[in-house]
């Protein structure tokens, strides 16, 4: 999240993956490293000048090569990560899928972001694909992936200290509820218009707010089961 409070979030994933029998691997970006919004939560893409960063130095690449040396140095046979990412670990999933959607990644979860990167050609980067890379046969690729946008049906406070209210935030919705139900409708009509598959989910969770220790049993039960 915005807190970058990686110790918190693993304290509370860790008896998840006791559970389910999986690795937590969690990259840490310190505001004082990485005070730019276009490296976190944006993923290190494009640049403040508009110019584009090599894939090398983006951090979706940056997921992919972690993966990669865990797997290099323990026994494990996995090919392919979950990645599961809340508020503005949530707008890093989506962007990450948009950007690079060959990932290694077996399922996205993207949980209660504040705001998102459109699929909308007309609006300029960071709400939409204008002045990107970005086409449509990348988009493809990003809506045949296994993701899920998550929200929490109480995350609706239109006051919300974090939330951004740019004009071009503003038309996504009034509070995060609004803007995941818009971005994922939109995401789905897009895909309609250009006759693509559709594959991601959409998720509310009763009774939880901005919270990710009341978001994350819900998530773990959509990447692990039961």
């Amino acid at each position: 999240g915005n807190s970058r409070g990686v110790v918190s979030y693993r304290n509370n994933m860790s008896t998840f993956a006791d559970a389910h029998g999986f690795v937590l691997l969690m990259p840490h970006f310190p505001l004082d490293d990485y005070p730019s919004g276009r490296q976190y939560p944006d993923g290190n893409v494009i640049a403040a000048d508009g110019s584009y960063v090599p894939e090398g130095q983006w951090f979706g690449t940056m997921m992919d090569e972690i993966f990669d040396a865990f797997i290099a140095s323990s026994n494990s046979t996995q090919v392919q990560y979950d990645l599961y990412g809340f508020s503005a670990g949530s707008q890093f999933v989506h962007r990450m899928m948009w950007w690079k959607p060959y990932a290694n990644v077996r399922k996205a979860i993207a949980a209660n972001a504040g705001w998102y990167t459109w699929p909308d050609y007309n609006q300029a980067y960071p709400y939409g694909f204008q002045n990107t890379f970005v086409t449509n046969g990348r988009v493809k690729q990003t809506f045949e992936l296994d993701m899920t946008v998550m929200i929490g049906d109480q995350d609706n406070d239109p006051n919300s200290s974090s939330l951004r209210r740019t004009p071009e935030a503003m038309l996504q919705g009034l509070h995060r509820v609004e803007r995941a139900e818009n971005f994922y409708d939109a995401a789905q009509d897009f895909a309609t218009l250009n006759n693509m598959a559709f594959n991601w989910d959409y998720v509310v969770v009763p009774g939880v707010d901005h919270d990710y220790v009341g978001m994350t049993p819900t998530a773990m039960t959509i990447l692990y089961g039961e």
